[in-house]
């Protein structure tokens, strides 16, 4: 009995001393300006950092590698930006919704949308993808991420910004990935 109080007594003083700083244990939500190209800026959490080109392409299995790639402390959340190798007319909005779509399902073995639309970003239209998807290999179990993604035309260019982390740590980020996702700078 006296050491579960012990336990109880410690839990409450945690939560005095994390909330009398005016700190929280959840992840720093306060996004810092990156810039990607002359003419493109990301804000991405101030604690993230942008990987080096040799780490990028460890972690991104491309022969083309992204813009950028971010990743927080740990590299278990990334924003990666990059250039498409398709060109979309704005008018043809709809038909770039419903071509993303079918690859996005056809990268996995399950997919659940919980967002997916047409919604104004930096004045201009894109289409957003957000979901879990679970993909399974034989003898092993299966590997279950969140998914928030952006596609946005730059001229005719479908640029794409991607934030990805474990389901488990949906939670976690799910607020921020939207807050990203709302204030991009593009031209």
């Amino acid at each position: 009995m006296r050491m579960k109080n012990y336990i109880w007594a410690m839990v409450a003083i945690g939560l005095i001393l994390s909330v009398g700083s005016g700190k929280s244990m959840a992840q720093s939500t306060e996004l810092v300006g990156q810039q990607v190209d002359e003419k493109l800026l990301v804000n991405v959490p101030k604690d993230f950092r942008k990987l080096t080109p040799e780490e990028t392409k460890k972690r991104y299995l491309s022969e083309n590698l992204p813009l950028a790639f971010f990743s927080d402390a740990r590299n278990e959340v990334d924003l990666v930006v990059t250039k498409a190798a398709t060109f979309f007319d704005e008018k043809d909005i709809e038909i770039l919704k419903d071509f993303y779509k079918a690859n996005i399902q056809s990268l996995y073995n399950k997919v659940v949308f919980s967002k997916e639309g047409i919604e104004t970003v930096d004045k201009k239209k894109a289409v957003v993808f957000e979901f879990t998807a679970e993909l399974t290999e034989k003898g092993k179990p299966p590997l279950r991420k969140y998914s928030y993604v952006t596609y946005a035309l730059r001229g005719k260019r479908v640029m794409v910004f991607a934030w990805t982390c474990d389901e488990k740590l949906k939670s976690k980020w799910q607020p921020t990935a939207m807050k990203v996702m709302k204030k991009m700078d593009f031209e």
